[in-house]
């Protein structure tokens, strides 16, 4: 033994006191003893199967289906690091229900898997912190200091096994040598206390050892260090001698979190990696007595996935089917664990999903999922499309792409991809990364030229693909004769032509696209879609390029069999103006949709289209609903805020939402006094699956409900400057949605710190507030006009026309007459508020006739201030802005 490391375990010894106080102690051999006992006499004999039979999947027709579990688990696993600034930070938390307990072992484990995909997918960045965090962690509470009391103990000797590996994994990932002094004390540490395994010895020693050795004789090996490799299979050879005395303990050991498995991997890895002929000698003399599952307990989880390794272990040595399908069954069986929640996370004990664990899902990382996903075929044809259609149409150019899955873990750069349809050839050249999909195009287009079944047989060859049964898919395509709709796009005001472009979806219900088309210079537009002898239900949109004009639906049509509709289509007039942020499709947006179910006359406009941001063009809109969707960049700069400025100026309404808003404002000054939202004061970041939110308000803009919002983050949003909250988040009285009436009311503004577009839509049929109600309601309190009392002039009395509200004198001290124009019967109700949203006072006089009322509040009570009369009617509403002075 060195004397560096010597003097090392000295130095670190004297930490030894602090670190019990942070770690879980382990459990005493004494009790593992006694618990081993007590098992062997509930446990049957010889191995067992699961209660219920084994998942059955074929390994090579669900290729991405292990890759997204891996990727799952360790994206899981970020959430159990400690982030806490402390003596833990860094550390790996055991399990869900034990929150408390971070550990070396726990976090050794995860580190390797982190680094091993590094390695395996060349990408270094993902879990970069992560790693670094926990050598952090590791380097203040090494493996051969944990608990346990004395050397060598079985605790240390399976921390140290981890940590020979954690440095080798992550030396192979990045290139850096910082931590293989660690690697290497870990190292030193199993050389030099080794357990002690005869044939007669029971408990967790034998198993612990045996783990010990195999992470050895691997680090050994890759160090080139000969006299650890020796060290290694001395030691092996203990405990292959020790399961030779009885082989039924490679079912039944089952102790800690440890199994016959463990013994098994480790004498398989030590002794026969490099020497398989004698492997294949030994090895098959014991498969027999190899469980697949350990049955129920105490982290029998943890015992099965040993029992995997193990046959990990001999399927590398034999490369026989049997041992890989016997890896695949008890992979799935675990992951059947994770089904109830899918959260990536696997328990220690079966059935216990509300507590996953940490180390148990490391096992499954490097103990099946790994294996599984080294020995998939490396490329394959998976599958062949054609864009922006749902079937082939004669005469019809087409592009056809091609996606290809790399299930290897080596790139597959430059291979040759291409595709015959009788004497049509295409080609594309891809480069395959591991473990993705990857989809091109391929030239030249194809034009189909006879109806019918059209047989379509994709390839890929590369020189280095080791596996070629998978590299070819033939697929069936019908191919139809072309009918055609075409017609005309006007304005409705002059039968002038319109440029726009006209969508056909002829699947309305699920909102497939078929095809598009733009209009000539007269209106002209030409759609070809598939004749399949039948007549072909169709739907179509228009959506103008003139901002004047609105976009329109025209509904519930049918081609006719060989030949051509014609549908003419006349555009109103717009007033509502959509602006819709980002550089997706605006024409699919759930805004677009809602807004057609409600009968709006609205323009989309895109500002990242070359149309850049509306200026004049708002100012012919009455109200303007401007989605900033989920981005975090400064997406309304200084000239859109003068343009939005001005539109106020002009008297527009505008409602204005979006996650993470406060993120893309140049100026709060702007928000602050055109919005009535403290910039400063939002907060962001409340990430989430189906925000429950209830509204509320001073001005009734919303009915009391419920909406949910689908997986976006939500923004908290504080009023100011008479802003008034009416959307709270989670019942907590805190407000995501503020509404803003200028002083001289001149316009109105409502702020929704959250994406309206992903807020769930069942046209009434489920929620009591959904998207198309929230945006009704919201375009009725955004085109409200401040009314004017109307007498007669003549002393007669007259049934208004409109239902208006005045309240005057204004300022006011101490008495507010309110008058109100009923136009038709109705129930009335008059309501004040203070700036806060408090109700103040109210005049609820019930079901009234047509006609004129009056109502005078006396405010002698009330303080100086701002205060708001709000009159309703039905859905008929209007409020006044007032000022108490004294």
């Amino acid at each position: 033994m060195s004397t560096w490391f010597v003097r090392s375990i000295g130095i670190l010894a004297v930490l030894l006191t602090c670190t019990a106080l942070f770690a879980t102690p382990y459990i005493p051999e004494e009790i593992l003893d006694q618990q081993y006992e007590e098992r062997l006499q509930t446990q049957p004999d010889g191995p067992q199967v699961p209660p219920t039979p084994f998942p059955e999947r074929s390994l090579f027709d669900e290729l991405d289906e292990y890759e997204n579990d891996w990727l799952q688990l360790l994206d899981w696993q970020m959430g159990m690091q400690v982030s806490d600034i402390g003596a833990n930070f860094g550390g790996q938390r055991e399990g869900e229900q034990d929150w408390n307990i971070i550990q070396t072992d726990n976090t050794q484990e995860v580190l390797r898997d982190w680094a091993r995909y590094g390695f395996l997918t060349g990408d270094t960045a993902t879990y970069s912190e992560y790693i670094r965090n926990a050598w952090q962690y590791c380097e203040e509470w090494p493996a051969w200091e944990e608990e346990g009391g004395g050397n060598p103990n079985y605790y240390r000797v399976h921390n140290s096994g981890w940590g020979c590996v954690a440095a080798m994994e992550y030396y192979r990932a990045y290139g850096d040598t910082t931590w293989l002094w660690y690697g290497d004390a870990c190292a030193e540490y199993l050389d030099t206390y080794r357990l002690t395994v005869n044939v007669t010895t029971t408990g967790t020693n034998p198993l612990s050892a045996g783990f010990g050795a195999g992470a050895l004789y691997l680090y050994g090996s890759w160090r080139e260090n000969q006299d650890w490799m020796d060290a290694a299979q001395e030691i092996a050879e203990d405990v292959q001698a020790w399961i030779e005395y009885n082989p039924d303990r490679l079912n039944n050991a089952e102790s800690w979190a440890m199994s016959g498995g463990t013994a098994m991997w480790g004498v398989v890895t030590a002794l026969y990696t490099d020497d398989h002929e004698a492997g294949a000698e030994w090895i098959p003399q014991y498969t027999e007595y190899m469980d697949l599952y350990s049955g129920p307990g105490t982290w029998n989880n943890s015992w099965t996935v040993w029992y995997a390794h193990a046959w990990n272990a001999i399927h590398r040595v034999l490369d026989d089917a049997e041992s890989l399908e016997n890896v695949i069954w008890i992979t799935d069986w675990l992951l059947l664990q994770d089904e109830p929640d899918d959260d990536g996370g696997i328990p220690g004990t079966e059935d216990q999903y509300n507590n996953d664990q940490s180390w148990t899902s490391a096992y499954l990382a490097w103990y099946t999922l790994e294996l599984l996903l080294d020995v998939r075929p490396d490329a394959q044809a998976l599958n062949v499309t054609h864009p922006g259609v749902d079937s082939l149409l004669t005469g019809q150019p087409t592009t056809l792409y091609a996606t290809i899955r790399n299930g290897g873990m080596e790139p597959l750069d430059g291979a040759l991809v291409s595709v015959q349809i009788g004497n049509y050839a295409g080609f594309a050249l891809m480069d395959l990364p591991p473990l993705t999909h990857t989809t091109a195009s391929l030239t030249p287009m194809w034009i189909p030229d006879e109806i019918g079944e059209t047989d379509i047989l994709l390839t890929v060859t590369h020189a280095s693909d080791t596996v070629s049964f998978n590299d070819s898919l033939a697929i069936t395509q019908d191919v139809y004769p072309a009918a055609f709709v075409n017609g005309y796009i006007t304005s409705g005001e002059d039968e002038s032509p319109v440029q726009a472009t006209v969508l056909l979806y002829n699947d309305p219900e699920m909102g497939g696209l078929h095809q598009a088309a733009r209009t000539d210079s007269t209106g002209l537009y030409s759609i070809r879609l598939a004749n399949c002898e039948e007549h072909i239900p169709f739907d179509l949109e228009v959506y103008p390029e003139e901002s004047r004009f609105a976009a329109q639906q025209s509904l519930n049509h049918t081609s006719m069999p060989l030949g051509q509709e014609r549908v003419d289509i006349a555009l109103d007039t717009a007033s509502v103006l959509l602006v819709q942020e980002g550089d997706g499709n605006i024409y699919d947006s759930p805004m677009c949709e809602t807004l057609f179910y409600l009968g709006e006359a609205f323009h989309p406009w895109a500002p990242w289209s070359e149309r850049g941001y509306p200026d004049e063009e708002m100012l012919s809109f009455p109200v303007t609903i401007w989605s900033c969707g989920t981005y975090e960049t400064d997406i309304l700069p200084g000239e859109a805020r003068v343009a939005v400025g001005d539109y106020f100026d002009a008297g527009g309404s505008l409602l204005l939402h979006g996650s993470g808003i406060q993120n893309l404002w140049g100026g709060f000054y702007f928000l602050r006094n055109s919005f009535g939202v403290d910039a400063d004061s939002m907060d962001i970041g409340r990430d989430g699956l189906n925000y429950r939110m209830t509204t509320s308000g001073s001005y009734g803009i919303l009915d009391a409900g419920f909406a949910s919002v689908e997986g976006e983050s939500i923004d908290e949003t504080v009023p100011v400057n008479g802003g008034m909250g009416v959307m709270e988040l989670d019942s907590s009285g805190m407000y995501t949605a503020v509404a803003f009436e200028s002083a001289d009311h001149l316009y109105r503004t409502i702020l929704a710190g959250f994406d309206v577009d992903r807020m769930f839509d069942y046209h009434g049929t489920e929620l009591p507030v959904e998207r198309s109600t929230f945006i009704e309601d919201v375009l009725t309190w955004l085109r409200w006009e401040v009314g004017v009392f109307d007498d007669d002039p003549d002393g007669t009395t007259s049934l208004p026309s409109a239902f208006s509200l005045n309240a005057y004198p204004n300022p006011f001290n101490p008495s507010l007459q309110v008058e109100i124009a009923l136009p038709e019967q109705g129930v009335l109700k008059v309501d004040v508020f203070d700036v806060l949203g408090r109700l103040v006072c109210s005049w609820h006089p019930g079901q009234l006739q047509a006609g004129n009322y009056s109502w005078s509040w006396d405010a002698s009570a009330s303080s100086s201030g701002v205060y708001f009369i709000r009159a309703a009617a039905g859905r008929q509403t209007a409020t006044q802005r007032v000022l108490l002075l004294r």
